[in-house]
């Protein structure tokens, strides 16, 4: 093993480590797809302000999850990707979906449904990405543990704000 190889595994224990000293950890670590290295980045996302963001949108717009939109005129509105966000963020947002799709079957359905509609594969990742931000931060802000009967109930009554698939 190189040196380097050495190092790294060094730095992952001591992540670990850290992680689980986290008053939150266990919140993050029980969302679906996540394991120690993504939820000590989703800790690092949210920190343990509770007040620091208001709803979710704010988290989707620091990760680039959120789509940018600009009115012109009357009635037209442009949508497009949104360039200026931290990109360790967009990173860690786009593992988690990706990680997420062999987890629950809601995350291949949805991924399924909207490729199905011609959307590539990175737009589909970051619509799904937004959806695990709206989940995440209800979790965040409640204290909870991930629940899929919750979020599933939630989606039948369209709490948060996506379509059912």
């Amino acid at each position: 093993m190189s040196q380097l190889a050495v190092v790294i595994k060094q730095y992952e224990k001591q992540i670990k480590e850290l992680l689980y000293q986290h008053p939150d950890h266990h919140i993050f670590l029980s969302y679906p797809g996540v394991a120690e290295i993504l939820a000590a980045r989703l800790l690092a996302l949210f920190g343990d302000n509770r007040s620091r963001f208001t709803d979710a949108s704010e988290l989707q717009a620091i990760t680039g999850t959120y789509p940018v939109t600009e009115k012109i005129g009357k009635n037209s509105v442009i949508i497009y990707f949104r360039r200026a966000c931290d990109k360790f963020y967009r990173d860690l947002m786009h593992q988690l979906a990706f990680s997420s799709l062999t987890k629950t079957k809601w995350t291949m359905a949805y991924y399924r449904q909207h490729r199905a509609r011609q959307m590539n594969h990175a737009h589909v990742l970051r619509c799904l990405a937004n959806i695990h931000l709206k989940i995440l931060f209800a979790m965040w802000k409640n204290k909870t543990e991930y629940d899929e009967n919750i979020f599933l109930a939630q989606r039948t009554r369209n709490i948060i704000g996506i379509e059912k698939f």
